[in-house]
């Protein structure tokens, strides 16, 4: 045999030889390679809490959304919060995983379902969703309300009024009427007869209780002053303080202690005397605490 066929047959049987094995450069046939361009292994980000503080508000103020989103890939996470829940996200707040909160103020009373959607740029995004109530502010004020302030009467018709009442719905304002400060208390169980005073009936229709006390207790600073008007019966008591204070009557308003801070003011023998028509006859005194509530400002 010569060389050069001897040479040709090594060859030709190498080449059989590797391709039996799946060597060289063609395709082995097998599908068992790894796919690196596949990642099956990326979950979804999770929600581990979403919450609205204070979930019930007046309209005006100011709801804080919060919330804790993770991801075990370590993805960067957006998330997107519709909080009018009308199907569009109201803002998108990027890095959300670190970035976990954000505030929004309703001009429109409702209840409103807040939804929260998290995206990782990988997976379906996930979602949570959280209540809101917001009433209009004629409902909310007025409404704080489980407080119950008792005041004790002495003088002339205090037996007529039962020697003591119970306030049990306020209105308190800034800067209206000419007083710095102003609350309203009533003793009807109906905030609509407290807002009467500020004019803001709730319902057009709305007649007041016939029997009521109705007590605003005001104060522009240098001077603190009360107002009582009582109706039974078809009859009314009408009944004013002088005023004190500094150049009042030489009077200090050491017997009222207006304290808007603690949402209380409190009255010591505090002494009203008639005014107007109606049956009032002689000076009537007040004891007690009337307390309010945040619910109850506007």
């Amino acid at each position: 045999m010569s060389s050069t066929k001897w040479i040709q047959g090594v060859v030709i049987s190498l080449s059989l030889l590797l391709g039996a094995c799946g060597g060289g450069d063609g395709d082995s046939g097998r599908d068992d390679a790894p796919d690196l361009a596949r990642d099956t292994d990326n979950v979804s980000p999770k929600v581990d809490s979403f919450d609205a503080t204070p979930a019930a508000v007046k309209m005006g103020d100011a709801v804080t959304f919060g919330w804790s989103v993770s991801d075990s890939d370590n993805d960067s996470l957006t998330c997107k919060l519709d909080v009018d829940a009308d199907g569009t996200d109201d803002y998108t707040i990027s890095n959300c995983a670190n970035n976990t909160s954000q505030t929004h103020a309703y001009v429109q009373a409702g209840d409103y379902q807040v939804r929260l959607t998290v995206f990782d740029g990988v997976n379906a995004a996930v979602q949570r969703s959280v209540p809101v109530t917001v009433s209009s502010s004629a409902t909310v004020i007025g409404a704080g309300g489980d407080s119950i302030s008792v005041l004790r009467l002495a003088g002339n018709d205090a037996a007529t009024f039962g020697g003591e009442f119970e306030l049990t719905e306020y209105a308190y304002r800034k800067n209206i009427g000419g007083s710095t400060e102003i609350l309203s208390a009533g003793t009807d169980g109906t905030i609509e007869f407290v807002l009467i005073t500020y004019g803001e009936v709730v319902n057009d229709s709305y007649i007041p209780p016939a029997d009521v006390i109705l007590l605003n207790i005001f104060t522009d600073e240098a001077l603190v002053g009360i107002s009582m008007r009582v109706d039974i019966n078809g009859q009314t008591w009408n009944y004013v303080t002088d005023g004190c204070g500094p150049n009042i009557n030489g009077l200090l308003c050491e017997s009222i202690v207006f304290d808007s801070a603690n949402r209380k003011i409190i009255l010591n023998n505090v002494a009203v005397h008639p005014s107007g028509s109606g049956q009032a006859t002689g000076v009537l005194t007040m004891d007690g605490e009337v307390k309010w509530s945040v619910g109850d400002e506007g």
